[in-house]
């Protein structure tokens, strides 16, 4: 076949490979730089920054006429330094990342960070991106002599974005989680490679710059000569990218507070704001051409304007429209992605058909002779280059969801040219509906009874307050992710207690996390510490105030440090070493938050221990599966060769776990430790948080991890494989085993041979007869609750016997037996009495049982009458 029409054949698919390779690249670069910047926004928008600005700046390198090769080559050879490129940054880029975090500090300002991530892509991507952003001009180019009816941008666009559409799908779902970083770069890199080989192959390594038939008529072109101004078109195409990126960044913001924060869901917003503007740029070239140009600009126009004020108007139901496609049992595991689907078109898909038509029709008007669509893409990308920052760090947290939205609005709306169509004026009247919405576009979700006590927007996430009818806080980051509150203040402050009574002598601790504050104000009870806390989000410090005084108002104690920074950063950073460093319940699924759980990250804590120093891991167990668990118990495993698995309470609705690692490996007397220890803090805050004596500390150990097995690099969580990231959003999407089935399996595996716990077999911390007797009844008592939790209620009364049988020390079976045994008095008398005689009779040296229920089945005048 000759090399033109085969290649007019295969330009369908080299389009789609091109926008596959380019934008499943940028989906990955986002992960690979939030391991160095700590958090996916300024990832995220360091990115887009990044890449507009070089999609920019390549736009107008196309159209200079000092490129003297011909459009086939030409588009090989750009497609040929993308691949090149985006594979050489699968080992480029983490060096980088790291001087770049280096460079930053420990604490640096909000100006420092965000130098960091906009210089840092921008630089290290900008030779991918000045191809990039060269491409769509050059393939629009290789169209040109086919062209008969000014068709090609569309189609070229059209067939491009479908592609980067498919490529932000595969990158989320299919090679980060099975290939890595790493991996997927190579994925990408090599679609962008294939695409420039089939470019030469096909039209010939000497071939021809157009692809038409030859004595075909010369097309009919559009020159910038029109009824619309080139002033006002540059002027309309710059700020419809910066109103287009504008309303991706508030978008996406304003779906975190509704969907559920993880890589999958970023992907599928951006999917759909893809496809919109793909079915858009499609629909104009079918059916727009028709119109008159100025009639069209401004029907479209004002219609990106209505559909702005539309998806914004949408996001009050929004959660609702959630939740009830999340329900759904026909959809199994689909549920979750179909929801977020769902939320995203009601948001994007307007406003995005309409942009897609315009971004067509606009550079069609502003096609320069001699120069093709170049400078006018460039226009374009230039704004929406400076919109994420703008929209992200500036306005949205300046004016708020609503007033932000209303800007896009009114942005779209003020650049029509004629505002004589019915668009304009129902845009006018839907803007006023808007602006009567709530400054929040009732994001926040409120359930009957609580209030909302504070509001914080911020340039990484929404911080909240809310206020139960108990009179409770709670705080939330982003509606979806409770960060602790004064309704569990015994687990919370139990969180600072247990690392820190296991250190000999803490003088030094390090909180990574510190939420609500409650757990840095129990640490303020130790003796002569001097604590740092490191928060990333600047706003969650600003609301500690609101959990006073339950806190002990830690902004307020001068032997605590509060430092807005990135975790990561800071650890690396750091030159002072700590005893004890305590890292918080990070929510595994929320996105970027699997890097906290990394080898790296692991050893740069450890790096930065002081001799004898311990590190404790909280892990919430209720929110990953068995899979996840054996993850991060590796790779920390793969760190410290003397690690051990400790319980925060005993719950199996919301379990937590503890791993603490230790520097040394010299063998430690527990039992003295602990007994000194307790001494040394306040007697009445030891009993109230449950370590009153030296059996109930050491009784919620679990076990030894064995180091043995956990070297395959296959299982561990690295920077270059965060397998959490990937793993912990499905725990709520695919059924498997629930939060108490994990424990118990955690539980039974750590007594297991070769588990690495059997109580009593080595001199650890469950080495004491008393200790034993103690964690033999705690595991009784968690089973108990599993059962009763399935409805098995007898099962259980049976374990909570077994379990007060076996240790004095341990109360909340005998507890739980009073509750159930009142409970039950009220509806099966005699088998009420039955446990109670049983409940004397399995522990005669406890006399609660009968000082609580004795005047229930002992009086006289509770008796049954006789018969």
């Amino acid at each position: 076949m000759p090399a033109a029409p085969l290649l007019r054949r295969l330009l369908p698919c080299l389009f789609f490979l091109s926008g596959f390779g380019s934008l499943g690249a940028q989906v990955v670069w986002s992960k690979v730089f939030s391991a160095s910047l700590g958090h996916e926004v300024p990832s995220v928008l360091g990115v887009v920054t990044a890449v507009m600005g070089g999609l920019a700046l390549g736009g107008r390198i196309s159209a200079s006429p000092r490129i003297g090769l011909s459009p086939v080559r030409l588009a090989a050879a750009l497609e040929g330094v993308i691949g090149v490129g985006v594979i050489l940054s699968a080992w480029g880029l983490p060096p980088l990342g790291e001087v770049a975090a280096r460079w930053a500090g420990t604490a640096s300002s909000p100006v420092g960070l965000w130098m960091v991530a906009i210089l840092l892509p921008g630089l290290s991507l900008l030779p991918m991106t000045l191809a990039m952003g060269a491409t769509l001009p050059v393939m629009e180019g290789l169209l040109e002599p086919l062209d008969r009816e000014d068709h090609a941008l569309g189609w070229v666009y059209g067939w491009n974005t479908f592609g980067a559409m498919a490529g932000c799908l595969g990158a989320a779902f299919a090679w980060m989680p099975l290939l890595g970083l790493r991996g997927a770069l190579l994925v990408c890199g090599g679609a962008n490679l294939a695409c420039a080989a089939l470019f030469l192959a096909a039209g010939g390594i000497g071939g021809a710059g157009a692809v038409a038939p030859k004595g075909s008529p010369p097309p009919r072109r559009r020159t910038r000569e029109g009824p619309v101004s080139i002033l006002r078109l540059r002027t309309t195409l710059f700020l419809t990218g910066f109103f287009g990126i504008g309303l991706e960044v508030v978008g996406v913001r304003a779906l975190s507070m509704v969907h559920e924060n993880t890589l999958y869901s970023f992907a599928t917003s951006l999917a759909v704001y893809l496809l919109a503007t793909f079915l858009g740029a499609w629909a104009f070239e079918r059916w727009g051409r028709s119109r008159h140009p100025v009639d069209l600009l401004s029907w479209v126009l004002a219609a990106a304007s209505l559909g702005v004020l539309l998806g914004a108007g949408s996001l009050p139901r929004s959660r609702g429209l959630f939740l009830a496609i999340e329900s759904a049992p026909s959809l199994g595991w689909l549920s979750i992605p179909a929801a977020e689907v769902a939320i995203a078109l009601l948001l994007f898909f307007l406003p995005c058909l309409a942009m897609g038509a315009c971004f067509s029709h606009l550079v069609t008007l502003a096609r320069t002779p001699g120069r093709g669509i170049g400078p006018a893409v460039g226009w374009n990308y230039a704004g929406a280059a400076i919109a994420s920052l703008v929209f992200g760090v500036w306005l949205l947290p300046w004016a708020g969801f609503k007033w932000t939205f209303l800007l896009v609005a009114s942005g779209y709306l003020a650049l029509v040219p004629s505002p004589r169509t019915w668009s304009f004026a129902v845009a006018l009247g839907v803007g006023l509906v808007v602006g009567l919405l709530p400054a929040d576009l009732h994001l926040t979700d409120l359930p009957s009874g609580t209030g909302l006590v504070e509001s914080r927007v911020g340039a990484m996430a929404t911080v909240t307050v809310v206020r139960d009818e108990r009179g409770d806080r709670t705080l939330r980051v982003n509606n979806r992710f409770q960060m602790g509150g004064t309704s569990a203040l015994v687990a919370q402050r139990r969180q600072a207690h247990l690392p820190l009574l296991l250190h000999p002598s803490p003088r030094r601790a390090l909180f990574l996390g510190p939420g609500t504050g409650v757990t840095l104000g129990a640490a303020t009870l130790h003796t002569n510490l001097v604590i740092d806390a490191v928060e990333l989000v600047p706003e969650v410090l600003e609301v500690l105030p609101r959990f006073a005084p339950e806190n002990r108002s830690p902004d307020q104690n001068p032997s605590v440090h509060l430092i807005a920074a990135d975790a990561r950063r800071f650890v690396k950073g750091a030159h002072d070493p700590y005893d004890v460093i305590v890292a918080d319940l990070f929510h595994p699924a929320r996105d970027g938050a699997g890097f906290l759980y990394t080898r790296e990250h692991f050893q740069a804590i450890r790096n930065r221990l002081a001799p004898g120093g311990l590190f404790c891991q909280w892990l919430p167990l209720h929110q990953i599966d068995l899979r996840t668990w054996e993850v991060i118990r590796d790779t920390f495993a793969s760190v410290f060769s003397r690690a051990d698995v400790w319980i925060l309470h005993y719950n199996v609705d919301i379990p937590v776990l503890g791993l603490i690692g230790r520097v040394d490996a010299a063998p430690v007397d527990w039992a003295a430790l602990a007994e000194r220890r307790l001494r040394e803090v306040d007697p009445a805050e030891m009993r109230a948080t449950g370590f009153a004596n030296a059996v109930q500390l050491l009784g919620c150990h679990v076990g030894r991890l064995e180091r043995e097995g956990v070297g395959m690099r296959g299982r561990l969580n690295t920077d270059d494989f965060p397998r959490v990231t990937f793993l912990a959003p499905w725990v709520e999407a695919l059924p498997g085993a629930g939060p108490a089935d994990t424990l118990l399996a955690v539980l039974d595996g750590m007594r297991a041979p070769g588990g690495g716990a059997a109580p009593g077999a080595r001199g650890g911390a469950d080495a004491s007869p008393l200790v034993r007797e103690y964690v033999a009844a705690r595991d009784h008592y968690l089973h108990g609750l599993a059962r009763e939790s399935a409805g098995k209620l007898p099962e259980a009364i049976d374990l909570y016997f077994q379990s007060v049988g076996e240790s004095l020390y341990f109360t909340p079976s005998y507890a739980r037996l009073v509750g159930v045994i009142q409970v039950m008095a009220q509806a099966d008398r005699p088998r009420a009495r039955q446990l109670y005689d049983q409940l004397l009779r399995s522990r005669p040296d406890q006399p609660l049982g009968q000082r609580l229920l004795g005047e229930l089945f002992d009086s006289p005048s509770t008796k049954p009458p006789p018969p």
